[in-house]
C-alpha cells in the first residue's frame, strides 16, 4: 500500500522488485502479490522484476520466474548477465582473475566454461561482433527477458556489449549455447 501511495503522490512511477525470490525461489512467491494487484488498487502491480540470469546461472529465472513473467507480462532486466565478466571474453585459460570478482570467476574456468567461450567466440565471429554481445544477446533471446544490465569498467567494454540488441541468433546458435551452458552454477556472489 506504500508503494501505492508512492505513485499516487507522483514519487515513484513504477514498483520492481530484485532478487525477490533470492537464490532460490521457494515456491512461487510473486504470483499471489500480482494477483492482489489485480483485485485491489491500493496495492501497485509489479511491473517488473530484477533477476540474476546468464548462460551460467540459469535456473534462478528458468525454473519458475520465467514462466510467471510470460504469462503476466512482468518485465524482466536481467543482472550479471556477463557472469561476473567471464561472459566478456576477457578470460582465457592462463589468464589469471584478479580483485573482488576473482572467487566468483574461477568456478567457470573448467572444461565446460572454456567451451562456452569458444562457442561464444564461433558466433560472435559469424556475427562480426565481440563475444560478450552475443552472450547478451542470447539472454534478450529468452522469453520473457525485456532487457539486460551490464557494469562496464570501461568505453571499451560497453562498446563490445553495444551490438547485443542489433544480434539476432538463429535457433542452431541458441541451441549450441543452451548445450554448452550450465543450468545451474554456484551462486556467484555467495558472499551475500
Amino acid at each position: 500500500a506504500t508503494f501505492g501511495e508512492l505513485i499516487q503522490s507522483g514519487k515513484v512511477g513504477h514498483v520492481g522488485t530484485s532478487n525477490f525470490c533470492g537464490f532460490a525461489c521457494f515456491g512461487d512467491l510473486l504470483s499471489p502479490l500480482l494477483a492482489m494487484a489485480e483485485k485491489d488498487t491500493r496495492y501497485p502491480r509489479i511491473e517488473v522484476e530484477q533477476p540474476r540470469y546468464n548462460l551460467l546461472n540459469r535456473a534462478e529465472y528458468e525454473d519458475q520466474l520465467q514462466s510467471i513473467a510470460v504469462s503476466t507480462g512482468l518485465g524482466i532486466v536481467t543482472y550479471s548477465s556477463l557472469a561476473s565478466g567471464f561472459l566478456s571474453g576477457a578470460f582465457r585459460p592462463g589468464i589469471e582473475p584478479v580483485g573482488e570478482r576473482a572467487s566468483q570467476l574461477r568456478q567457470y574456468f573448467t572444461p565446460s566454461g572454456w567451451s562456452l567461450i569458444e562457442t561464444l567466440d564461433a558466433i560472435g565471429a559469424r556475427h562480426e561482433v565481440p563475444l560478450a554481445s552475443v552472450a547478451l544477446a542470447w539472454a534478450l533471446a529468452q522469453p520473457g527477458v525485456t532487457s539486460t544490465i551490464i557494469g562496464p569498467d570501461s568505453i571499451a567494454q560497453l562498446a563490445e556489449a553495444s551490438y547485443a540488441p542489433a544480434v539476432k541468433l538463429d535457433e542452431g546458435e541458441i541451441s549450441a549455447l543452451n548445450e554448452r551452458s550450465w543450468d545451474a552454477s554456484a551462486p556467484e556472489f555467495v558472499d551475500w
